[in-house]
């Protein structure tokens, strides 16, 4: 946990310095067909989404360029308005475009990131204050699970208690058809997830998780980690940009979020888990059999009705 943390303050003194990039730019093997979006409110409003062609060598700014009226500073590096829609501060938030490739928040920006074949290229407009940091999403499965981030894949293990032995193998399935190169299941057990080697996805019940420090760490950091919910054994509760509780969900109740250690981090961590057991088969069943239902998401919570966006 403690790693996880002082990898995720380095990478935060970056954005804070620019919200976009740290690090040279390089010209990087890129082209192919990718899926661009653009979205506002955590991508509840869709200004465009669409698979189109990326020339080689050529940055996702660029190709954004091409299809909509984008207006740039530092350099012409850091997004600042699209179609009009600029960075501002009202109501106690500031307002900004944030970059996503692949479901991870990107730790270049869009003029220094260069799409590959597949890729997921997302900007959100969406307000953040003091308190929350989204440093993965799920709104781009399957990735990053196919592609990794820039290039780097490597590979996913999906851990499992035993109610969630037949979705882990459901869900191995699914992503190996869908392109991911290596894809492990193993029961929940010793993997330090504190310092992860692959993209890690858990399935298992909340009251299995609940008594360990790593998962009561998650909790007690979530708005550093990316987390719109609190996690008990009686409830989910959705929570707001403020920390502050929206909704509460019991059981049945099952929740899909993401967190990372910082801007760009290739290891993100998966959680699905649940109050109940049905409910687990049904939270995971979801990336096997209805994945558009996570589209341009950061977290989910799944009640028998519906799948209820984060932050709500």
């Amino acid at each position: 946990m403690q790693k996880r943390f002082l990898r995720f303050l380095v990478t935060i003194i970056c954005f804070a310095l620019s919200l976009t990039a740290c690090g040279s730019p390089e010209r990087e093997a890129s082209g192919g067909q990718v899926y661009i979006q653009v979205t506002r409110d955590f991508g509840r409003q869709v200004f465009f989404a669409d698979r189109i062609d990326v020339f080689p060598s050529e940055s996702a700014l660029e190709a954004l360029q091409r299809h909509l009226d984008v207006q740039t500073e530092y350099g012409g590096r850091f997004v600042s308005a699209i179609e009009g829609l600029a960075s501002t501060a009202e109501g106690g938030f500031r307002y900004d475009w944030f970059f996503y490739a692949n479901g991870i928040t990107a730790s270049v920006g869009a003029g220094d990131y260069y799409p590959r074949e597949g890729d997921v290229v997302w900007w959100d407009y969406h307000a953040w204050g003091d308190l929350f940091f989204t440093p993965a999403v799920t709104g781009a499965f399957p990735q990053p699970f196919v592609s990794g981030y820039r290039g780097n894949n490597p590979g996913t293990l999906i851990l499992y208690t035993p109610p969630g032995r037949e979705a882990a193998a459901r869900i191995q399935q699914y992503l190996g058809q869908a392109g991911a190169r290596e894809v492990k299941t193993r029961p929940y057990g010793d993997y330090n997830l504190a310092d992860p080697q692959e993209i890690v996805m858990v399935i298992a019940l909340w009251s299995e998780l609940a008594g360990e420090p790593f998962w009561q760490g998650m909790l007690d950091n979530r708005e550093k980690v990316g987390w719109f919910a609190l996690l008990d054994n009686t409830a989910f509760t959705a929570v707001g940009l403020k920390g502050e509780e929206e909704a509460v969900y019991r059981a049945p109740v099952g929740a899909i979020l993401v967190s990372g250690s910082g801007l760009g981090d290739p290891f993100p961590l998966w959680l699905i888990t649940a109050l109940d057991e049905d409910s687990l088969n049904r939270t995971a069943g979801l990336l096997v059999t209805d994945p558009q239902s996570l589209g341009r998401t950061f977290g989910v919570l799944v009640t028998e009705e519906d799948v209820i966006r984060l932050p709500r």
